[in-house]
């Protein structure tokens, strides 16, 4: 029987969006707290999906994110909690490679790796030897290019940094604010005084990238199994007021109201919902720069791959390839994603390089694999599958105004009673930084 819009049901917290933050929020506030999750489309997760092949036996590859750094108490509280397993990435599964000169060359990690790298010349490697010597604070509210131009020099910041921002965040180094998107790195630096001094102060191995046993649509399938028929899927909220003392969220033919509503949208489908109600915060959200991201999964016979791949993968400096910003070494990073004799890579296309790469025909991303990648990695034949998702507007940009903009969103969200705002684009894009972020805000 459908419900009447007159006969809302009631909760104590509406959330929207079954992506991983709003699931770890409903989750974070306990088994049996008064939750109801609505879910636009017929899955959870969102962008953090495995997926089988239907053609390839025992083959998977993700959709979202390969590993994360061990480093991320949240994300492995949460996965004991809900009985996931984490596994450490293979030890020959982290180094990093970066296109340069048409070849690659594996991307220095530690200080000893920066003077015996062929990516810049002597003169390079002198004056990042003296980057003790550089002002505490050089840097350190700018860009990433800038960072890394003022402690290492120009020619270090356009090897390293600009590979680094278009592979990990598929931006530009000289738009991306340090501060937002690395804030480890600049307290440490702040600490330490250099970094050079902060590396070397670090104790311990350094850390070790972890992905789910099985992929990570474990996570989010887990957290949907704990909250059981909380979450409904396909259920697109069409509005949202304030009703007196509750929120009230209008659905096809139905309508709930809840004390607390949380919005775990992506920030243009929040910034739609509070339009009638709060404008101005609608308009900080709309001006936050999504990127957008083609990637081509490409499965090969082992044979038919020259390259060791023995590492993660590889990040592409600009202007060495026309449209692909990095490759994933997926059976590498997870050997149980293939049979034996098989592997699988995935290739990105697209980011602030190239916005409209997201919507190349399919043959023109498997021409990018072709003409592209096979020379890097020595690939002959043909693949055993080729896969193609695009992800519009995906990734937020933390540009140099993120701060000052998340300051003024967390000003108005804090005069909405009963209303809060999670997801990747307000403070942290990892899914370590999502999660512990849900998890706080669920506890306040």
């Amino acid at each position: 029987m459908i419900q009447s819009v007159h006969e809302p049901e009631r909760f104590d917290t509406l959330v929207v969006g079954a992506g991983i933050a709003g699931l770890a929020y409903a989750h974070a506030l306990g088994p049996n707290a008064d939750v109801v999750v609505l879910e636009a489309s017929e899955r959870v997760g969102g962008v953090m999906r495995t997926v089988a092949s239907s053609s390839v036996a025992g083959v998977r590859w993700e959709l979202g994110p390969e590993a994360v750094s061990d480093d991320a108490p949240a994300t492995l509280e949460l996965g004991r909690e809900l009985g996931v397993e984490f596994v450490v990435v293979p030890e020959n599964a982290r180094k990093r490679f970066v296109v340069h000169e048409g070849a690659l060359h594996e991307l220095p990690m530690t200080l000893g790796a920066l003077l015996r790298t062929e990516l810049v010349g002597g003169r390079a490697k002198l004056f990042a030897l003296g980057e003790r010597l550089r002002p505490k604070g050089a840097g350190l509210d700018g860009s990433l290019w800038d960072f890394a131009a003022a402690r290492l020099g120009p020619e270090l910041a356009d090897a390293l940094a600009d590979p680094v921002a278009a592979g990990i965040w598929c931006s530009d180094a000289k738009k991306l604010s340090l501060r937002a998107n690395l804030p480890q790195l600049a307290a440490m630096v702040e600490r330490h005084g250099s970094l050079t001094s902060a590396l070397l102060a670090r104790r311990g191995p350094p850390p070790a990238p972890i992905r789910p046993k099985g992929g990570w649509g474990a996570l989010p399938a887990a957290l949907a199994g704990k909250l059981g028929p909380r979450v409904r899927l396909a259920r697109p909220v069409r509005s949202l007021e304030h009703v007196g003392t509750r929120w009230r969220a209008t659905l096809d033919g139905a309508a709930i109201e809840a004390r607390r509503v949380v919005l775990a949208t992506p920030a243009a489908a929040a910034a739609e919902l509070v339009t009638p109600f709060a404008p101005e915060l609608a308009a900080e959200l709309s001006a936050i720069v999504h990127e957008s991201l083609a990637a081509i999964t490409h499965v090969w016979p082992r044979a038919s791959v020259a390259h060791p791949l023995d590492g993660f993968g590889y990040l592409v400096s600009r202007g060495e390839r026309d449209l692909q910003i990095s490759t994933q070494f997926s059976t590498s990073i997870d050997p149980t994603s293939a049979p034996a004799g098989t592997v699988v890579l995935r290739t990105r296309v697209g980011g602030a390089r190239n916005p409209l790469a997201a919507e190349l025909s399919d043959d023109d991303l498997a021409a990018v694999v072709m003409y592209e990648v096979a020379p890097l990695l020595g690939l002959t034949g043909d693949p055993l599958l080729l896969a193609t998702t695009r992800s519009p507007k995906v990734l937020p940009r933390y540009d140099l105004d993120h701060p000052r903009r998340v300051q003024t969103i967390d000003a108005m969200v804090s005069v909405l009673p009963g209303f809060e705002l999670v997801g990747n684009y307000l403070r942290g894009a990892g899914v370590n930084a999502i999660v512990a972020d849900a998890r706080a805000r669920a506890h306040a």
